[in-house]
């Protein structure tokens, strides 16, 4: 795939982005987090809202979640090295809030349920990952996207094992199909689009045309004649 495919992509992954952007779970910020939502699905400025968030003042537990609404808005309004740095440090604090977390539950009789740090769910760890992929794209890094994106496989490979859709995003999935077929690593993009579209699958969820065009560039390139052949009477 060319890389003005790439930047095409690129943007769609961006749009998803700034539809799911700061609809978190925050604790004692999280009536002020879904009216700044509501105002960016309506304003459609990321940039005012970045202003908002910013003037919100976050409790120690929830700096997570805060540092990752500001690196999605930060990756919306292309300032893409301080939504690195956001995202970053967000995901230092959830690692290190889940270890508190685990250190919690073994004392969880003695321990008030509010007091009890917060980790970032599996969607959402799962979703910095990508947000991160994204930026590295975009910043043209394609080592460091790649990291990005098998630390994101391991994840949703861990999560695969407790249920059957908790944390499997499809974007991500296919965002790292991108990025393996950016660095023509054509086996690996190629699994990663299956998994995308298994994942929208399972959800009765229809498959975007980008990815169908992906999966039926990639088993063609790879010789998969039956396999391409499927997926054309599939789609159409």
């Amino acid at each position: 795939m060319h890389r003005q495919g790439a930047t095409g992509a690129a943007a769609s992954a961006r749009h998803r982005l700034f539809l799911a952007c700061i609809l978190l779970t925050a604790c004692s910020s999280q009536y002020q987090v879904n009216e700044l939502a509501a105002d960016l699905r309506k304003s459609g400025n990321a940039a005012g809202t970045l202003q908002q968030l910013e003037s919100l003042s976050a409790a120690k537990r929830d700096q997570g979640l805060y540092l990752l609404s500001q690196g999605q808005l930060e990756l919306l309004t292309g300032d893409f090295r301080d939504s690195v740095l956001s995202l970053q440090t967000a995901k230092q604090h959830f690692e290190e809030l889940q270890a508190i977390s685990i250190s919690e539950s073994l004392g969880a009789s003695t321990i008030n349920e509010t007091l009890r740090a917060y980790t970032a769910t599996p969607g959402e760890r799962v979703f910095l990952h990508e947000a991160l992929a994204l930026n590295y794209l975009l910043l043209g890094e394609l080592d460091a996207a790649r990291v990005e994106v098998l630390q994101a496989d391991v994840l949703m490979g861990q999560l695969a094992e407790k249920g059957a859709t908790i944390g499997q995003v499809a974007s991500t999935r296919y965002l790292g199909g991108l990025v393996f077929e950016l660095n023509r690593e054509w086996d690996d993009a190629l699994i990663s689009y299956r998994k995308a579209a298994e994942i929208l699958e399972r959800r009765g969820q229809p498959i975007p045309p980008a990815l169908r065009q992906s999966l039926l560039q990639l088993t063609a390139r790879n010789g998969l004649a039956a396999e391409h052949e499927a997926y054309r009477e599939q789609f159409g």
